[in-house]
């Protein structure tokens, strides 16, 4: 025979904690639950934002490396001067500070392949300025810094994929790609 407790026997006040308490302790998890699904929210919404960010600086070196090319080939073709030229490198490096610091929460997915390319920039900068480079080698070198950028800003926004702005933001780097398809002609 199974006995069955009577809650006749407790006192009012005990009674009242048998159904308070795990009506208490449900919408603790219930709270509790909800708190760690916003904070996963507040996590992917600060990836996007940074993979965002990413995306705007990298775009902007993208273009200052552009026209950073074509001012190169300027100069080759004697079209301006080396000063005007170091100016516009040195504009260039101001930007590239920027991108580099932004870059930082995404270094050990593309820190590598970037620093990389751009140490390709030095030494073609230095046979632009010694007049010992052809244009056509200028617009390779540039070309590849460019398409390891634009290949970052993909890999940024996988690797930051947050429902539908994993679309976005690769759809913005395709833009870039296209732009720079357009910049080669």
């Amino acid at each position: 025979m199974q006995k069955t407790i009577s809650t006749s026997k407790f006192s009012f006040k005990a009674r009242i904690m048998l159904f308070v308490i795990p009506f208490i302790l449900g919408l603790s998890a219930m709270t509790l639950m909800m708190v760690i699904k916003n904070f996963h929210h507040w996590k992917a919404a600060n990836a996007i934002q940074d993979a965002a960010e990413y995306n705007i600086r990298t775009d902007d070196i993208i273009h200052e490396l552009q026209v950073e090319r074509g001012k190169s080939n300027m100069f080759l073709g004697e079209k301006i001067s080396k000063s005007d030229l170091q100016k516009f490198r040195k504009e260039s490096d101001q930007r590239l500070g920027t991108y580099i610091k932004t870059r930082a929460p995404f270094f050990n997915l593309v820190g590598k392949t970037t620093d990389e390319m751009l140490a390709e920039r030095g030494p073609i900068s230095k046979k632009i300025d010694e007049m010992t480079a052809t244009p056509a080698e200028v617009v390779v070198v540039y070309s590849k810094l460019i398409a390891a950028l634009l290949d970052s800003e993909e890999q940024v926004a996988r690797a930051a994929a947050f429902e539908s702005e994993e679309l976005k933001l690769v759809s913005m780097t395709t833009i870039g790609l296209g732009n720079e398809g357009l910049g080669k002609l």
